[in-house]
């Protein structure tokens, strides 16, 4: 809210810049800068994970309304929603992800796509290349020694933070040990930075331009798994490791609600769907359950992912118990968890979940989607489809518009779709 104080500022300071005798009422501005805010949260739900993406969004919507009291300060019609000023000075029309992807395909074709910006359309990142997009032109900024095992896709991450930084996480197939790449203008640079414990897995998650945690996963054995985790407060400058220890069960992924609040979900031989929370940044984690559900054995109650977080301490936690779904919601910022919605029986075993926001939700099983437009009250049964290979990366930027990037034998395929995961358009990569 503080962040868009500011701009409210910046927009009075517009006003109060109009010539004289076109000035505008104090209702007439109260009007635009409440349009602003309705359109700004808009904004904040879609591009909740990278918070570069809410300063752009809301600088164009500053741009766009300053250019226009001019003419609305001449005709005092009601504002209600910001649509109604776009009609009167409509934004110039920016290239959607899908679209610039579309230019980086036709001028390389042979790239193998792993890690994608789909929700900036900035970044894409190949088994050998790295490509930055600038001036709509797509620019190969690959940094020496750069290498991604594209028949071992969990032994990598990356992490788009803004237009101009990004880090990126590899693993040495020689050594097995984790090299992270970051660049902090466009990728005309690169800092790498070696860890010397060596990595299975690797997996990060961001909370802005600065806050960044690295969840790396040991050597496995009799039922535990050891944990690193590594911050960085710099935009992946630097690195501390913060937690290395060894702990029970199989961890899934990392996520932070803010800087102190963490969560990991583990596949574990405990009764009911287990994970660790941290609220020191990292440094302590405590082994949590949720409640078990009635009915259905608690042994085969399982995380299927990490939590996702939207805005006003909502969040989802979605678990499997066999062939069955469960979805537990908080209204806290995972202080606590409850389990409301109705059990879903799958036709396979649930392979990969994702939730666009508290209402959008997919299921992936072998041989069909699960999609929900009312938070798992009801789901329906998308069954023509076509075969997914392993699911490595899913973003939704919208509840219509969706892509998946699939690897199988060393081959990236990119699944789109426009009509909420009902119908696929393929892209095979040779």
């Amino acid at each position: 809210m503080d962040r868009f104080m500011k701009e409210d500022q910046l927009v009075v300071k517009e006003i109060n810049s109009l010539p004289q005798g076109k000035t505008l009422s104090e209702e007439k501005q109260s009007q635009i800068l409440q349009a602003l805010r309705l359109e700004h949260e808009k904004m904040e739900k879609l591009n909740r994970k990278k918070s570069i993406f809410r300063w752009i969004g809301s600088s164009v919507l500053i741009a766009a309304a300053a250019s226009l009291f001019l003419v609305l300060a001449l005709q005092q019609n009601d504002v209600k929603d910001l649509g109604e000023i776009k009609q009167h000075h409509p934004v110039k029309q920016v290239p959607s992800p899908a679209e610039t992807f579309n230019d980086l395909y036709q001028d390389h074709p042979d790239f193998q796509p792993v890690f994608m910006d789909f929700e900036g359309g900035l970044w894409a990142v190949g088994e050998k290349d790295v490509y930055h997009l600038s001036n709509r032109k797509w620019t190969r900024v690959t940094p020496s020694g750069f290498s991604y095992n594209m028949n071992a896709p969990e032994t990598g991450s990356a992490i788009f933070l803004s237009k101009e930084r990004a880090v990126i996480a590899v693993q040495d197939p020689d050594n097995f040990k984790v090299k992270l790449y970051s660049t902090q203008d466009g990728g005309k640079t690169w800092s790498a930075t070696s860890f010397g414990e060596m990595m299975t897995s690797v997996k990060m998650t961001s909370i802005n331009e600065n806050e960044i945690w690295l969840l790396g996963i040991g050597d496995a054995g009799m039922g535990s798994s050891a944990q690193i985790v590594y911050r960085s407060s710099d935009g992946g400058k630097t690195w501390d490791k913060v937690n290395e220890e060894r702990t029970s069960g199989s961890k899934l992924d990392i996520t932070f609600v803010d800087e102190k609040s963490g969560f990991m979900a583990i596949q574990s031989n405990y009764p009911g769907a287990q994970y660790f929370h941290t609220e020191d940044s990292g440094a302590t984690w405590e082994r949590k359950g949720l409640p078990i559900y009635p009915g259905i054995e608690p042994e085969l109650q399982q995380p299927l992912a990490n939590p996702t977080f939207f805005s006003n301490g909502n969040g989802v936690f979605p678990v499997r118990g066999d062939q069955s779904f469960l979805l537990y919601e908080t209204k806290d910022n995972g202080q606590t968890w409850s389990a409301d919605k109705p059990v879903l029986k799958t036709d396979y075993y649930i392979n990969k979940v994702y939730f666009y926001d508290q209402r959008n939700g997919w299921l992936f099983t072998e041989n069909s989607i699960y999609h929900t437009v009312n938070g798992g009250e009801s789901w329906e049964n998308y069954s023509d489809i076509p075969k997914f290979p392993f699911i490595h990366e899913i973003h939704f930027d919208s509840p219509e518009n969706g892509q998946i990037i699939s690897i199988e034998d060393g081959h990236s395929t990119l699944f789109t779709t426009d009509d909420g995961g009902k119908s696929w358009t393929e892209t095979s990569f040779q």
